[in-house]
């Protein structure tokens, strides 16, 4: 199934993502959508990067570390490209696996459109 981008679910990210980790990298004016996931993390999906028809391929999760400063991690679905790869269970509500684990040592699941810790 091809996903549509922007996802049904997408949302405007909350200004505080948008001015932490993000922080110089977003042009002025520019709104970044995503999944809100609950627990403080944000799924961005994306398309290929050959041509914007492209299926979705993963996206950047955006992430509040214990610490309160923000992480990232790139998540690579099965009809993307390269490893890690993980499987698209639904699209709508999103659900995927295995479980994901952040470089920072943040690990969950993305079930049913919601961040489950592990």
């Amino acid at each position: 199934m091809k996903l549509l981008l922007p996802h049904p679910a997408a949302v405007e990210f909350p200004p505080e993502v948008l001015e932490g980790h993000y922080r110089g990298h977003i042009p002025p004016g520019h709104r970044l959508r995503g999944l809100d996931l609950g627990d403080d993390h944000y799924l961005e999906l994306s398309h290929g990067y050959e041509m914007p028809e492209d299926d979705c391929v993963g996206g950047t999760i955006t992430h509040k570390k214990s610490d309160g400063s923000w992480c990232q991690g790139w998540i690579g679905f099965d009809a993307g490209f390269g490893p890690p790869i993980w499987s698209v269970e639904s699209w709508d509500p999103l659900s995927c696996s295995p479980s994901f684990l952040c470089h920072c040592g943040d690990h969950g699941f993305i079930k049913s459109g919601r961040w489950v810790r592990a």
